[in-house]
C-alpha cells in the first residue's frame, strides 16, 4: 500500500494514503493527514500512517464517530482499572454512542457539543432532569480523549472537542471530622460488628483507601514491627469483585501505633475463635476483613 506527499507550505505537508473503497458508493477513500517539519519527518510520518492503515487502525475520513469509539475503547480498555473501563463503556453506550454514534466524523462540530452539554446539564438527567457540572464533565473527558486519537491516527486534523465548553465543576469542601468525632464514630461502630472499629481506626491512622482496607490479607501486615503493607485494592464492577493495583500503582508501607496494633491482635484472636468454631483456620492469605470464614 503506497501513499503520497504534497508540500502545502515551507514547513507542512500533506500526507495521503488509499485505504480501500467505501462499501455503500464504491468511491475510493484515503486517508488524510498535515504535519510539520522537514521532508524526512513527513516521509516516516507517512511510513506510520501507511502501516496504521495496514493494519485497520487508521480509516478514511468518512469513519463515524460511533467506528472512532469502539476503535479507540478496544485499544484503551488495557490501560484503564475494570471500574474506570466499566464506567466508560456505560457512558458510551448511555450516552455519546446514542447522540453521536452514527455521525460522520468529519461534521462533528465543537458548536454541536456545546450546545449538547447545555442541554445534558438543563434536561440530560433521569426523568428529564438536569444533569450534574461533574457528569457532563465526564462525558466530554471520554470524547475528548477519543477524539485526540482519532487526530494521532489521521482520522481528523483537529480535536472538536479541545475546543468545547463544557460546565465548570464546582468541588465541594471536604469537612475533616475532628478527632473527637472519629472516636465516637469508631465506638459507634462496634455495635454493628467487631470488624467496623478495627477498619475505621485503620482508615483514620494510614489515609488508607477502602478499596485497598478491604483487600488487606494478614501477610501485608507485621504487627511486630508495626508495619502494613498496603500492596492492591479491591473493586466491584457490577455485581463482581476484582483484586487490582492500588490506584496510583504503587505499593507503599505505613507504620502503625501502639493503640492499632493493640486493636488489630484483638481482631484477630476473635477471628481465629469463629473459624475454629467454623472448623477453618487463619492463614496468611486470609483477609483482614471479611464476613465470609
Amino acid at each position: 500500500m503506497a501513499g503520497s506527499i504534497r508540500q502545502r507550505g515551507k514547513a507542512s505537508w500533506q500526507l495521503r494514503v488509499h485505504s480501500g473503497r467505501d462499501e455503500h458508493t464504491g468511491e475510493k477513500q484515503y486517508v488524510n493527514k498535515t504535519v510539520r517539519g522537514g521532508r524526512r519527518e513527513a516521509e516516516r510520518e507517512l511510513a506510520r500512517l501507511v502501516a496504521q492503515v495496514e493494519d485497520g487502525v487508521a480509516k478514511a475520513r468518512s469513519g463515524t464517530v460511533g467506528d472512532l469509539c469502539e476503535k479507540w475503547f478496544e485499544q484503551a480498555v488495557p490501560g484503564l482499572s475494570p471500574a474506570v473501563a466499566a464506567e466508560y463503556r456505560r457512558l458510551l453506550d448511555r450516552r455519546i454512542l446514542p447522540k453521536w454514534g452514527s455521525m460522520p466524523l468529519r461534521r462533528l462540530r465543537t458548536s454541536e457539543l456545546d450546545g449538547w452539554y447545555a442541554h445534558l446539564r438543563k434536561s440530560g438527567g433521569i426523568g428529564g432532569k438536569p444533569l450534574s457540572p461533574n457528569s457532563v464533565n465526564r462525558v466530554h473527558a471520554i470524547l475528548r480523549r477519543a477524539l485526540n486519537q482519532a487526530v494521532k491516527w489521521g482520522w481528523i486534523n483537529s480535536n472538536p472537542a479541545a475546543a468545547a465548553t463544557p460546565p465548570r465543576v464546582h468541588r465541594q469542601p471536604i469537612e475533616i471530622p475532628t478527632a473527637a468525632e472519629i472516636g465516637r464514630l469508631i465506638e459507634a461502630a462496634a455495635v454493628v460488628n467487631h470488624g467496623l472499629p478495627v477498619f475505621l481506626r485503620l482508615a483514620a491512622t494510614t489515609g488508607a483507601r477502602r478499596g485497598e482496607l478491604c483487600a488487606l490479607r494478614w501477610r501485608h501486615l507485621d504487627l511486630d514491627k508495626r508495619q502494613l503493607h498496603i500492596a492492591g485494592a479491591l473493586v466491584q464492577v457490577k455485581r463482581e469483585v476484582i483484586e487490582k493495583s492500588t490506584k496510583t500503582h504503587a505499593e507503599r508501607r505505613v507504620s502503625l501505633d501502639a493503640g492499632t496494633v493493640r486493636m488489630l491482635e484483638e481482631h484477630r484472636c476473635r477471628l481465629e475463635g469463629t473459624l475454629r468454631f467454623a472448623g477453618a483456620t487463619l492463614d496468611s492469605e486470609s483477609f483482614v476483613f471479611s464476613h465470609d470464614p
